[in-house]
């Protein structure tokens, strides 16, 4: 009997119960692809609503679905209701002193009365991570998200991480070892290839004949086109990795104005994600009149726009978001001042204005490629407990006190494989776009 707990995070309810909807379609695709019978077992753990959702979508499943509704009022009741404080508790290490004692609770009686061969969670929770400390399961726990890339390039793929979700999660914790290619198991020739045609599809999405009519009307709108260009991507806040990353529970307007405000030297573009619900002419007009070096074009341009821009921009600002690893691949300056898992690969605010730049070299931008090629699966690659055990193996970091660089791959012939292509990219202007 397989008997698998999937949680999906309950509190996110200001506009839409339901905005997390889609993650029911993962849990579908997951179980459709581990084979269960009507002797197996699913059960959601999240708020009422989305429990009901799961047994519409999933009703006529072949296996049995259970629910354990979490309230999210009891949730949020010892933060005094306030979302900003119960996000900042879900990221904070496990050794640290439970606060949330409902959820704490929650979580452990559905581990105890469930037992649960396999956990996925869509979010960083410290108290499932203390539950499977004190009681491992019998094939692993999963945080889950899309693979941190542009749609057009993902290709349906998600990404398991065996640790944490944001800020306790393998990119965001041992990020000098991924981009250093310090991977338990070397890449194989087939997986390097593939990271440079991964780099590759990003290169040549930002070209596409589709987004360079848009790129021409950035180019004509810019404040100042003598002056460096940063973009503000900005994010939905009711996700809990927009307020559990940051510092001070701002919204996404606030992110804008500061930023306008801190980089007055630079011409700013903000972009809004598909799930927002954008931004009016007169507002953004009125930004405008405060901070004359906001770009001037329409509001719905910036709409779900994000990739298409990308490649014309010098510098991204992010919180949370695939937007972030796309510019580092890019070859942009990355500005991040949350605890995400982009904070590894990028600089602050105070230490973008006060000169420093991080970018990565291509032995680095492959390194972290083939990492999310190697780790974004989708569900028909996950088809067996085996499938997830052998996944929970691979993404381990080795452990060495004097690591070998993957740049030295050359001496053994899989580095070299690349170079023709790493001297091609170079040759176009790396990410960037050609003026």
């Amino acid at each position: 009997m397989k008997k698998i707990l999937f949680y999906i995070e309950p509190v996110v309810f200001r506009n839409d119960p339901l905005l997390l909807a889609p993650h029911l379609d993962w849990a579908g695709q997951m179980c459709k692809n581990l084979s269960l019978r009507e002797t197996d077992e699913l059960v959601i753990v999240s708020s009422a609503a989305m429990a009901e959702a799961a047994k519409l979508r999933l009703g006529e499943s072949v296996f049995g679905i259970r629910a354990l509704h979490v309230c999210p009022s009891k949730a949020l009741d010892a933060f005094g209701g306030e979302r900003y404080g119960y996000a900042r508790d879900l990221y904070s290490l496990p050794g640290v002193p439970a606060r949330n004692l409902y959820l704490s609770a929650l979580i452990r009686s559905a581990f105890e009365e469930f037992d649960p061969d396999l956990v996925i969670s869509t979010a960083e929770n410290r108290y499932i991570s203390s539950a499977v400390k004190d009681m491992p399961r019998r094939v692993g726990t999963f945080f889950i998200e899309k693979l941190p890339l542009p749609y057009e390039v993902r290709r349906g793929r998600f990404y398991l991480d065996p640790v944490g979700h944001q800020v306790n999660g393998l990119i965001a914790s041992r990020w000098s070892g991924i981009i250093k290619g310090e991977i338990r198991d070397e890449y194989t020739v087939e997986e390097l290839d593939a990271a440079g045609k991964l780099i590759a599809d990003l290169t040549e999405s930002g070209r596409s004949q589709e987004s360079a009519g848009l790129r021409e009307l950035f180019r004509t709108s810019l404040p100042d086109p003598d002056r460096e260009t940063i973009m503000v991507a900005l994010q939905p806040d009711e996700w809990i990795s927009w307020e559990g990353a940051l510092s001070s529970p701002l919204k996404p307007m606030d992110i804008l104005l500061r930023c306008c405000a801190k980089f007055p030297e630079f011409n700013i573009i903000p972009t809004f994600h598909g799930d927002m619900g954008g931004i009016r002419d007169d507002l953004l007009k009125h930004i405008k009149m405060i901070h004359p070096n906001v770009v001037d074009l329409p509001a719905h341009l910036l709409m779900a726009s994000t990739s298409k821009l990308l490649p014309v921009v010098d510098h991204v600002y992010s919180v949370s978001s695939a937007t972030g690893i796309t510019a580092l691949l890019g070859s942009k300056n990355l500005i991040c001042d949350a605890r995400s898992y982009l904070s590894p690969g990028s600089v602050t605010t105070a230490g973008f204005l006060a000169g420093e730049r991080k970018n990565l070299t291509d032995a680095q931008k492959v390194n972290l490629a083939a990492f999310l090629g190697r780790y974004g699966k989708t569900a028909s690659m996950l088809r067996s407990y085996k499938d997830y055990r052998d996944h929970r193996k691979g993404t381990r970091i080795k452990n060495t006190g004097n690591p070998q660089p993957r740049e030295s791959l050359g001496r053994r012939g899989r580095w070299h494989g690349l170079s023709k292509w790493l001297l091609n990219l170079s040759s176009r202007g790396g990410g960037r776009t050609p003026e």
